[in-house]
């Protein structure tokens, strides 16, 4: 009998669970996807990790770090980090045209936010193959917005409280305008670890989201659990 698996994912600013739903067709029945949701365009849900015997995996992606509970990351045996990082002025200080975007977001999200998130998309997913658009995702939590972006200035988690044998997964992408440089370094300062490192050549921050069949490919054949 196979072993169950548990995943949980948490999105990044100006995203929705709904983002993940490429993944929905790609698990085996013994695995349960989780996708938890900040709340910006709908009522906020968040699940976690209830199955003791389960293979745990959380899934973060972004800037999504911040509201990740500390009991999922302590009861996770696989943390798979999606081009995440954890203080948005260090990025900025090293790329003047994200420097330009995300002040552009923090005038714009007042007044203009349906402009503000789709500069947002646009910047993320480059290839074209865009997964959102502002008809469906209306906003519910303007505040929540401003407020999370604020909190990006700042480490959005000083230690993650994590499993002695847990693996650490770090993907990240090539041509990505939001993290446009590599958090090998970050990511194993915090962790302490990484146990695996993929970069893709995929276009833009979105990969995750739309490029979700390469991602589990490569995961699967990594982790050896889903078969």
């Amino acid at each position: 009998m196979k072993r169950n698996i548990e995943i949980i994912a948490y999105h990044g600013w100006g995203m929705s669970a709904h983002f993940w739903e490429q993944w929905d067709d790609l698990f085996p029945e013994h695995v349960t996807f989780k996708k938890n949701d900040r709340g910006y365009f709908s009522e906020p849900s968040v699940q976690h990790f209830h199955d003791d015997e389960a293979i745990r995996i959380l899934f973060v992606q972004g800037f999504g770090m911040h509201w990740v509970s500390q009991s999922d990351w302590a009861n996770a045996h696989v943390i798979v980090l999606f081009s995440a990082f954890n203080n948005l002025k260090e990025v900025m200080s090293k790329n003047r045209k994200l420097d330009y975007v995300i002040h552009t977001l923090q005038d714009e999200i007042k007044k203009r936010p349906n402009y503000t998130l789709d500069l947002l998309w646009e910047t993320m997913f480059k290839s074209g193959e865009q997964v959102a658009d502002t008809e469906r995702f209306r906003i519910r939590d303007h505040q929540l917005l401003i407020n999370d972006l604020e909190t990006y200035y700042h480490n959005l988690v000083q230690s993650v409280p994590i499993k002695e044998k847990a693996k650490v997964l770090l993907y990240e992408t090539e041509f990505d305008d939001l993290a446009v440089f590599s958090q090998v370094r970050q990511m194993k300062q915090l962790f302490g670890r990484l146990s695996y490192y993929k970069q893709f050549d995929f276009v833009g921050h979105g990969f995750p989201f739309n490029r979700a069949e390469a991602c589990f490919k490569d995961m699967a054949e990594h982790l050896k659990i889903f078969d």
